[in-house]
């Protein structure tokens, strides 16, 4: 008999081996790779809101993307023909910049980090099973032990266990004597006054939730800032290129010049002083030309980088988007200042993360009030044998109850004091910030605004300085072939045309840039689920939806 249970007992052992085994084995690192993916992308669904745009491209690289993201692959991506258009580029950046893979990396983090939150008040399971063999000069024997908790914490700051544990042991030589005992316990704990109550048991669960907010807001509005900063450089490096190509002009303009002018020397009608200025202007043009051609190069590897491709592809932006830009022109602009501070004050994430966390540090000054006051915990706790060699008969008669009170008088207080008065200096600073990113927020709209204004009048003026440096330049050569302006005049023309030509594309580019910076900075410009954007709320008159809406009623 005494064998049989031996037997009985070393099968149930390895039994209990090969189910650890077994599940061990089927939980691969892919396995749990997979799970905590889904658990992510779970919370982050259920977080999106309206407010975050478009609900897309946010998932991290090593994950299988959704059908609205943007595939991650650069043959898809890269046209063949080698020339990136402007939507293209947004595209490509948005699925391969480094960048905006760090800003994806740290929403899953945060999501991550909220599983975990969640987790404490889930129910906590825990097994520990061990076993041995001894043998010494006299005796030889065979043991296994085990144990299984599950434990939770409960949403108002109560905790509660219950364990079973288990020792088996056997002699295999000398007395075959062999013993199985176990204990099943379980115990409760409610705290009364310090930690008592949802608010104050909850809290690092509540930050954790609000805190995941924080970090979509923080990736919504770094999406935003991206694409503009995605097509302001897109647009730089155009402008980089026309300006090889006004150089390019420049000397072939310079060129003619010195050949005209060296006929005109021959039939001695200006001195060869007079040439050499033409000739000086020519290889200062040569050179120009090398500058700006350089410049566009490292413009254009720079672009490269933030787009998250190798620098060696063979790439060119397609020069028909500053053509657009320059048959739109400048479209009118009429905002309100008020109007787009409020809207800013509404529609800003990162404002609305700055008033969030003001409510934050107000319930920090809760919970440093609440562990103030003295630690008192209801207790209960109880705990059964098994008769030996006889698992699972607890004899629930003969255990062991307790019921109790512990308490903490907190007679050194000094660290909780200290914790309280920082927390209330920390609301009194929160409050500061909250009053000063209001200033700032109407400061960068106001600045934004003025920006718009100045960029639009500079363009209107480049395009008049382009057509009279075009006439100069004209006029200047006309009146030298009659004596009536010097080489000098004819040099100082073009250059002066050249110079007028940059600018006139500069500060349309500016302009551009100027408008898409306003409306990321009141918060209405959004992205696409293909990287590009799209305004919200205002039109390109300035004027609201419900404003528009209104006007065409009347």
């Amino acid at each position: 008999m005494i064998i049989n249970k031996h037997y009985r007992l070393s099968g149930i052992l390895i039994v209990c081996f090969a189910a650890v085994a077994i599940y061990l084995a089927g939980c691969s690192p892919q396995y749990y790779k997979d799970d905590a993916d889904k658990e992510v992308y779970n919370i982050i669904d259920e977080k999106w809101q309206d407010e975050f745009g478009v609900k897309a491209n946010f998932r991290i690289s090593d994950v299988e993307p959704s059908p609205e993201d943007i595939p991650p692959d650069p043959n898809e991506l890269l046209p063949a023909s080698g020339v990136l258009s402007l939507e293209q580029a947004v595209s490509v950046a948005t699925a391969m910049s480094r960048q905006y893979q760090s800003q994806k990396e740290s929403l899953y983090s945060s999501a991550l980090s909220l599983s975990m939150a969640r987790h404490n008040y889930e129910p906590r399971l825990r097994g520990i099973f061990g076993g041995d063999y001894r043998r010494s000069a006299t005796s030889e024997s065979l043991a296994a032990d085990g144990s299984f908790s599950i434990s939770q914490l409960l949403a108002d700051g109560a905790s509660i266990s219950l364990s079973l544990a288990s020792d088996w042991f056997r002699y295999l030589t000398g007395d075959p004597r062999a013993s199985l005992g176990s204990v099943i316990s379980a115990s409760v704990s409610q705290p009364l006054l310090q930690g008592a109550g949802r608010k104050i048991a909850q809290e690092n669960l509540t930050q954790s939730e609000r805190s995941m907010i924080y970090q979509l807001r923080n990736f919504s509005r770094f999406r935003k800032t991206f694409v503009v900063n995605i097509i302001s450089q897109y647009y730089r490096v155009l402008q980089q290129r026309d300006n090889v190509a006004n150089a390019e002009r420049n000397l072939i303009n310079l060129v003619d010049d010195e050949r005209r002018q060296q006929m005109m020397v021959e039939a001695e009608r200006i001195t060869l002083l007079n040439f050499a200025q033409v000739q000086q202007s020519r290889l200062r043009g040569e050179d120009n030309l090398r500058q700006a051609e350089q410049n566009y190069k490292q413009t254009l590897d720079n672009f490269k980088i933030l787009l998250g491709i190798p620098i060696e592809t063979p790439m060119e932006l397609d020069p028909n988007e500053l053509l657009v830009l320059r048959e739109v022109g400048i479209t009118a602009y009429q905002y309100d200042v008020d109007e787009s501070i409020d809207v800013a004050l509404s529609h800003r994430l990162d404002f609305l993360n700055i008033q969030d966390q003001l409510i934050d540090a107000e319930r920090q000054v809760m919970i440093a009030q609440d562990n103030l006051r003295i630690s008192l915990d209801l207790t209960a706790s109880t705990n059964a044998s098994a008769p030996e060699n006889q698992f699972g008969k607890f004899m629930f008669h003969e255990g062991t109850y307790s019921l109790g009170l512990q308490t903490d008088l907190l007679l050194d207080r000094k660290s909780q004091r200290n914790s309280y008065r920082s927390s209330v200096i920390s609301l009194t600073r929160e409050k500061r910030s909250y009053e000063e990113e209001i200033d700032r927020i109407k400061l960068d709209v106001r600045d934004a605004l003025r920006q718009l204004e100045r960029t639009a009048v500079s363009y209107d003026l480049q395009l008049r300085s382009l057509d009279v440096a075009r006439q100069r330049a004209e006029s200047s050569r006309m009146m030298l072939q009659y004596n009536q302006a010097t080489p000098r005049d004819v040099v100082e023309a073009q250059d002066s045309l050249l110079q007028a030509e940059n600018s006139t594309t500069a500060a349309l580019i500016d302009h551009t840039v100027a408008k898409l910076e306003f409306l990321r900075d009141i918060g209405v410009l959004q992205v696409n689920n293909d990287g590009f954007w799209y305004q919200d709320f205002f039109t390109e008159t300035g004027e609201t939806e419900n404003d528009q809406t209104d006007n065409k009623t009347k």
